[in-house]
């Protein structure tokens, strides 16, 4: 069997009317709302930098 392509089966449609002011101000809060997420997964953990120096 022939594996597809993901693209293939993706459709997109465009509106070609314009947002209403409800829908810009909904879709930058929805952006603002992944990006501030996509922040918070991305951050390295904090990991002790502590550390005991060698002792001779």
């Amino acid at each position: 069997m022939k594996k597809k392509e993901i693209l293939d089966d993706l459709e997109l449609y465009v509106d070609p009317t314009p947002l209403t002011k409800e829908e810009e101000v909904g879709l930058s809060l929805f952006i603002s709302q992944l990006k501030e997420k996509k922040e918070e997964t991305s951050k390295p953990i904090k990991q002790n930098s502590r550390r005991k120096s060698a002792q001779v």
